[in-house]
């Protein structure tokens, strides 16, 4: 019979031996990587830092929620070395091709380039930024997604979480959140409960986001400033 490469990964040794290949190309890349700025600056910023709030302060320089911070916190503050910093931000990685490999349906002739993609091989595993954690979050969503109205708590919770990570995931969030409400107003037989709790939960979302504008000392926002951020955010 003729090899078919568009079959699904079917073999748990195919799989294995697939996860196995990536881990090793990730941490030899890791060893020969060099932290650029943009990763160094949280890290730096939340183990100089002397208090919480101050941390928070700072932090919003970043124009990204702060979900990444907060992740490498407590390491920063511990004294360890930067590199946990990037052991983390492999384990989210490592966590996506693993999502990839054992729960989606693609085809093989396109999920084993994606696995070794420039992106999940390099620029969201290697770079310890708030990108991987992002891609996480989003695997979870389309995972939990044919299970988003018998579940919707859960599937709020992964948008909560995909809406902190950076600026761009917060876009997509956004989305995310107003095809659900037009989904629940299109079928009406929904129970209210669910509605009312995906909604007080996506409200909660976008509160976090406001924290990575920037505020000069002397300068407050406006009411209509602040609607069209929000719009701009929906």
């Amino acid at each position: 019979m003729k090899y078919d490469l568009t079959l699904p990964l079917h073999s748990k040794l195919i799989k294995f031996s697939l996860l196995v290949l990536y881990c090793i190309l990730l941490f030899v890349t890791l060893y020969h990587h060099e932290i650029w700025r943009d990763e160094a600056d949280p890290w730096l910023l939340a183990r100089d830092v002397s208090s919480f709030s101050e941390f928070i302060f700072y932090a919003r320089n970043s124009g990204h929620p702060l979900l990444w911070h907060l992740s490498i916190l407590p390491f920063a503050k511990l004294g360890l070395s930067y590199h946990f910093m990037q052991g983390l931000n492999a384990i989210f990685a490592i966590l996506n091709v693993i999502l990839l490999l054992y729960k989606s349906n693609l085809p093989r002739i396109i999920l084993i380039p994606i696995v070794f993609s420039y992106f999940l091989l390099f620029e969201y595993a290697v770079i310890a930024r708030n990108y991987s954690i992002g891609v996480l979050f989003l695997f979870l969503i389309a995972i939990h997604y044919p299970k988003r109205f018998t579940n919707p708590i859960l599937y709020g919770f992964f948008v909560f979480l995909l809406c902190n990570t950076s600026a761009f995931s917060s876009m997509i969030a956004s989305g995310l959140f107003i095809l659900y409400s037009l989904e629940i107003y299109e079928f009406k037989s929904m129970k209210k409960i669910f509605w009312l709790g995906y909604l007080s939960l996506c409200l909660v979302v976008f509160l976090p986001f406001f924290r990575c504008f920037r505020l000069e000392e002397d300068r407050k926002y406006t009411i209509l400033e602040i609607i069209f951020i929000f719009q701009f955010l929906s």
